[in-house]
């Protein structure tokens, strides 16, 4: 009864109880609730009604009427009300012998009449006017039933009427991770998840960002610290732009998408990479910037807020938005223009299989980041530039054993060739593969550009070499080919993954590839799952 009348006690309403026990309204609200509640009432009263044990045919209305209060207190009963012990004896010559021992107490024996209301949870029966008291006691529990069975009817039909105006009146609100808060129901998920060997796809709907525009321009009006935020020169008003990114983002990725971003960077079972596609850009969407270096990078003003807004509420759901030392001068601090540069081989050219500041090769100067996206502003209309994603482990496995031998015993040094054909080392020597630290599992690093600015060679000599090449060829011939197009978001597990993207020809028409990269970090919290230790502070 309880639980057909609760939706009525809080008045169902979608803000009426806290955001965390909305699965809880939820489930007491639903129609299989109120079902079981009231087959659970009416099962009460059958139980109860075989409980009662029928009166005997010797015992009369009126004897159950004259029936005096005493009687329930044990007291002698009048003289002839029931028949005497010798009696009954007398009408059953095979009663048990015992009844003779028990005669010789003062306690009478019982009588069918003491049968009939010996039980305990029935003595009131026997007090007062009996019969009426008897026919309250067959039909209390059918009228309860009858109360629930109507008033759950009652509730269903009410919420179902609540939920159709609500329908109405929220038609235009997506679905979010928050549903809780907003009270709504989703029958059908706007998510589509596609796991593979090296990237976890996952597709959105593309009704389910309807409304974004506006509500993304409600929420950041002119003004804002989005459009002109830099973290190196304030990092108060930097921290301002995540937050409301963060808060704003949370509110339309739907519930699935964010339950696989915070366990991302945790889970051992987590995908070392994940491609989100069908997320909002900027409209109307300005040219692809032109940058004539790496260096004026940082000089490039926010041009799609919008989606820069997006990559920044995603960062901060793994983690917080950060560079590292080495690239900090460019651009605004947290947020990088990915485009074509004239002259620039690494903007356009073949980039070979690597991952982003190691920490077996960089790590002395700059914290490795743990996760690096890619949101995809515009894509490549020619569809030339493929992003190219392996997964540590499955590369691990797929070696020949001599050279995961000669890897693991070897270390392997890292050249920098500059256009005048000098040469540095570049970071600190380091093992192909080794054992991490931190889950004792192997681990891989490859650490290149392209293949006329940087030489990776071993001491080892040229059999140390060849295993080398062989791991890079394997990795790119093993890796998954993506396509990043308007509304791509690209998050790789820095740590777990490695990455390379082949060449592609730019026509500087405002329409090329545009990307925006960002990195993160979790490192205030060990991750047991992965195996990589904290860092003692935020590499902010």
């Amino acid at each position: 009864f309880f639980f057909a009348m609760e939706p009525l006690l809080f008045d169902g309403r979608p803000n009426s109880r806290p955001a965390l026990e909305a699965p809880t309204r939820r489930t007491l609200h639903s129609p299989s609730t109120i079902a079981v509640s009231m087959i659970g009432a009416f099962a009460a009263c059958v139980v109860l009604l075989l409980q009662m044990k029928p009166l005997p045919e010797s015992v009369s209305a009126s004897q159950l009427i004259a029936l005096p209060t005493a009687r329930v207190h044990k007291t002698t009963p009048p003289p002839g009300s029931v028949p005497s012990a010798s009696a009954l004896r007398a009408a059953s010559p095979t009663q048990d012998a015992g009844l003779a021992h028990r005669e010789r107490h003062t306690r009478p024996p019982p009588s069918p009449l003491d049968v009939a209301t010996s039980s305990d949870n029935f003595a009131h029966l026997q007090t007062g006017n009996g019969a009426l008291h008897h026919a309250i006691q067959i039909s209390w529990p059918l009228l309860s039933a009858l109360v629930s069975v109507v008033a759950g009817l009652a509730v269903h039909y009410r919420n179902r009427r609540r939920g159709h105006h609500q329908q109405h009146r929220v038609h235009n609100i997506p679905h979010m991770s928050m549903a809780a808060v907003s009270g709504r129901t989703v029958a059908e998920s706007p998510v589509k998840l596609v796991p593979g060997d090296h990237v976890l796809r996952v597709i959105i709907d593309s009704d389910h960002f309807k409304g974004f525009q506006d509500s993304w321009a409600s929420e950041f009006p002119e003004g804002s610290p989005i459009y002109d935020y830099n973290a190196q020169e304030d990092s108060a008003k930097a921290v301002d732009a995540v937050n409301a990114s963060f808060a704003h983002t949370m509110r339309w990725l739907p519930s699935e998408l964010v339950n696989e971003l915070l366990r991302f960077p945790y889970a051992a079972d987590a995908p070392s990479a994940i491609l989100i596609s069908g997320l909002p850009v900027d409209d109307p969407l300005p040219p692809t910037p032109s940058l004539d270096s790496f260096s004026n990078v940082k000089a490039t003003p926010i041009l799609a807020p919008l989606a820069e807004s997006m990559l920044l509420g995603i960062t901060r759901c793994l983690g917080h938005p950060f560079v590292p030392g080495m690239a900090s001068p460019n651009a605004r601090a947290l947020v990088r223009d990915m485009a074509p540069i004239a002259g620039g081989e690494a903007s356009t050219g073949d980039l070979l299989v690597h991952s982003d500041f190691p920490r077996n090769v960089t790590g002395d100067q700059y914290p490795e980041p743990e996760h690096l996206l890619l949101y995809a502003v515009r894509g490549d209309p020619t569809h030339e530039a493929r992003t190219r994603v392996v997964d540590s482990a499955r590369l691990l496995a797929a070696l020949d054993p001599s050279d995961v031998a000669l890897l693991s015993a070897n270390k392997m040094q890292a050249t920098v060739i500059t256009p005048d054909g000098k040469t540095f080392p570049m970071g600190k020597a380091f093992h192909a593969i080794d054992t991490d630290p931190g889950s004792g599992q192997p681990h891989v690093t490859l650490y290149n550009l392209t293949s006329s600015s940087m030489r990776v060679s071993s001491p080892g000599g040229p059999e140390v070499d060849a295993a080398w090449e062989r791991l890079n060829a394997a990795a790119f011939a093993m890796a998954d080919p993506i396509d990043l197009q308007a509304g791509d978001c690209l998050i790789l597990n820095n740590t777990r993954c490695h990455h390379a993207r082949t060449a592609f020809t730019p026509r500087f028409d405002g329409k090329d590839r545009w990307l925006l990269k960002s990195y993160g970090t979790s490192n205030l919290w060990a991750r047991p799952g992965t195996g990589k230790p904290a860092d003692g502070t935020y590499p902010n």
